[in-house]
This record gives structure tokens, C-alpha cells and sequence, in this order.
């Protein structure tokens, strides 16, 4: 496991290209198996990278609610939705940003 002198451990750190594409299929995971990629993604990596549990965290709090909202409440707009801001956000996630969802930014910061 990294320490924080590596960056992987230390918040805002830059990620490197591996953390960079866990979080990416953390995000487009709302296409295939949604909730259960960015869980087991947090639960793997939680330890070893604070940006993998940060987007995989956010992740699964956005398709839940995507779930949630677009399954009952919208009839299919709230999934679109959840689509386009989860490809949003992989790209961000992508480009190593330390971004999360509106409203629920501050979930999965543990700093």
C-alpha cells in the first residue's frame, strides 16, 4: 500500500493513470451494473487510493438516487439524467479532478 508520500493516500493529490480509470469505471458503471462496480471499487481500493474511494463513493450515491428517481418518479427523464451527468463526471474523474456531483460533493471526503 502506498503512504502519503506517494500521493495516493493524500486528498487532493494529482491520481495517476490507474486511478484515474478506476474512477472512470466507477462513473460509467451507471451503464451495467450500477452500485455494485463502484461499491466493490470502494471497498477494494479504499486503502490505497483516496480519489478511487472518493469517485467510487460519489458514484454510487448518484446511481442510487439516478436509480431511484428515474424508476419512479420521472418514468425513464431521471435515468437520462443519471446518464449524461455519469459520463460527465467519468470524463472529470478522467482528467484527474477531484469533482463530485452537485449536492452530494462532499460525500466519500474523508480529509
Amino acid at each position: 500500500m502506498p503512504d502519503d508520500s506517494s500521493g495516493a493516500l493524500v486528498w487532493g493529490a494529482e491520481p495517476n493513470s490507474e486511478e484515474k480509470m478506476f474512477a472512470l469505471v466507477a462513473h460509467l458503471a451507471i451503464f451495467f451494473f450500477p452500485v455494485l462496480v463502484p461499491l466493490a471499487l470502494y471497498l477494494i481500493k479504499k486503502g490505497e487510493s483516496k480519489y478511487v474511494a472518493y469517485h467510487a463513493m460519489q458514484a454510487i450515491v448518484w446511481q442510487l438516487v439516478a436509480w431511484i428517481i428515474g424508476g419512479t418518479l420521472c418514468l425513464g427523464i431521471g435515468t437520462v439524467v443519471g446518464w449524461v451527468f455519469g459520463v460527465l463526471w467519468a470524463i472529470k474523474a478522467h482528467n484527474g479532478e477531484w469533482k463530485g456531483y452537485p449536492l452530494i460533493e462532499g460525500l466519500g471526503r474523508d480529509d
